[in-house]
């Protein structure tokens, strides 16, 4: 049940702009000049002492003795015992430096079961060097990576992040790698990751791939300025979706699932927003929720001719990659609409307000819709794309005519029908800020109200959404002893990060 309801959680949990002070590691790299020693154990001579190695910046184990292409476990980082998957390429780059880039993969995988899923041997081929991490389910919000956070929780140690610099640093301190070509690239819980860290590191990063990643809640807070970098945005299509493994749940039965489509379109504007990012996009067609495993070798030269340092590549021709699956790239910006569209009819008592609110803030959201799936039939939703609101009317009708206190229901409904006339509803997750706002202000201290009793009763069933804590107000229906965390309420519809004005 949780797998399924990943991105009920990731909307719900922050709908005030996230990020955190994820400063990098003090040390500085000791063997940071390209000697004998910093190359592989394979090209060392005979007359050198192998002894003599020692790498500070690794942990012990991991201090005298280069690493071999494999799987390597035992890397302590936070206190935690962490592994990686290293792959080398036949030989370094001309001048003895290797291309790197650091993978994270996606949910419930590791670093070697998405290298064999996606065939990155491709970028092997092409020179770089992998070092693919594997996740230890720190994450706060989503397990696999700590990537997605509450606004309230951003103080808190980063150890995804720290193992990410840790790992990076050791593997500099053995090899020779080229610092003008520090890639990552994720897909889904690792595009995530990727988003997060691109934000973070762009100071030492060439850029990346972040396939199939949402965005929103990923942007430190206050921003990070970003450097130069290249990055691609890279998704399914227009059907990219996730559903927690469960693509055909049986007829009738709600599924919660999760829209990548329109995450990586806003990945995209955002990106392109920024004046120091030379940002693409790579679409499949319609391949689902996939890594566009057809143009890896497109990918690898694309990302190996945009080093750090000529990022836009003046003398590079631009062309979409050639491939048998409909896949397109271009230096624009991705878009996607949802094409749904609520239209309530009124009513004399308010409801129809209430409904279109919720119609215009969740149901045409495309990130939304699939996650909140369960409670949008249960508040009354129906037909196709459940756009039809006409039973959540209904609904509230129903609840008003059984109501105890119907001051309190009209009083909840003239609220809820004043923020309806200001709402500027959006896509993606900061699109749905508006509703938050409302249902927070509205149904605060209103435990008599039948209006709020249904609709936070509904959300309170949602596990991810009572953890999230980011319907306060709701906390009067959650069992005794178990209010929702305080994940902090967004003022106004403005306070969000990434997306809020790339829609």
């Amino acid at each position: 049940m949780y797998t399924q309801r990943f991105m009920t959680l990731i909307t719900l949990l922050a709908f005030t702009a996230c990020g955190g002070d994820d400063s990098k590691p003090t040390n500085e790299i000791v063997n940071s000049e390209v000697t004998d020693s910093d190359m592989p154990e394979s090209e060392t001579t005979d007359d050198e002492d192998v002894s003599e190695l020692f790498f500070a910046n690794c942990p012990e184990g991991f201090q005298t003795e280069v690493l071999s292409d494999g799987q390597h476990g035992g890397f302590n980082s936070s206190g935690q015992e962490r592994s990686f998957l290293l792959k080398l390429p036949a030989t370094p780059e001309d001048g003895g430096t290797y291309p790197l880039i650091v993978v994270f993969h996606d949910t419930d995988n590791t670093g070697q079961g998405f290298y064999d899923d996606t065939s990155l041997q491709a970028f092997v081929d092409h020179g770089f060097m992998i070092l693919a991490l594997d996740g230890n389910k720190n994450g706060i919000v989503w397990p696999d990576w700590d990537a997605l956070r509450n606004p309230s929780q951003q103080d808190l140690e980063n150890h995804d992040m720290n193992f990410f610099d840790e790992a990076l640093a050791c593997i500099q301190d053995m090899y020779s790698i080229d610092q003008q070509r520090i890639f990552v690239l994720g897909k889904s819980a690792g595009g995530i990751m990727t988003n997060y860290v691109l934000q973070r590191r762009s100071d030492i990063l060439a850029g990346g791939i972040t396939s199939s990643g949402v965005i929103e809640y990923t942007t430190p807070v206050p921003p990070v300025p970003l450097e130069n970098m290249t990055i691609v945005v890279a998704y399914g299509g227009d059907n990219d979706q996730w559903s927690g493994g469960s693509d055909n749940p049986e007829e009738g039965e709600t599924s919660t699932t999760v829209n990548f489509s329109e995450q990586s379109a806003i990945s995209s504007a955002f990106y392109e927003d920024n004046e120091n990012i030379n940002q693409i996009y790579c679409k499949g067609g319609e391949l689902g929720h996939e890594w566009l495993t057809s143009i890896n070798s497109w990918l690898a030269d694309f990302l190996m001719t945009h080093p750090k340092d000529n990022h836009v590549n003046p003398d590079y021709v631009f062309e979409s990659p050639e491939n048998d699956d409909g896949t397109v790239c271009d230096e624009g910006i991705a878009t996607y609409d949802p094409g749904i569209v609520v239209e309530c009819p009124e009513s004399t008592n308010q409801c129809d307000t209430y409904c279109q609110l919720l119609g215009d803030c969740a149901v045409e959201n495309a990130t939304l819709v699939a996650i909140l799936i369960e409670q949008i039939v249960e508040l009354g939703f129906t037909g196709e794309n459940n756009a039809e609101c006409g039973g959540c009317i209904e609904a509230c009708t129903a609840d008003l005519a059984a109501s105890t206190n119907v001051a309190a229901d009209e009083a909840v409904l003239t609220c809820f029908a004043g923020h309806q006339e200001t709402a500027e509803c959006s896509a993606g997750i900061a699109g749905a800020t508006p509703a938050i706002i409302a249902i927070n202000q509205c149904c605060e201290n209103q435990a008599e109200s039948q209006i709020c009793t249904r609709l936070c009763g509904s959300m309170i069933t949602n596990e991810p959404v009572t953890n999230a804590g980011v319907f306060t107000s709701c906390d009067l229906w959650a069992p005794e002893g178990e209010p929702a965390e305080d994940a902090g309420t967004p003022s106004d519809a403005d306070s969000s990060d990434a997306g809020a004005s790339s829609d």
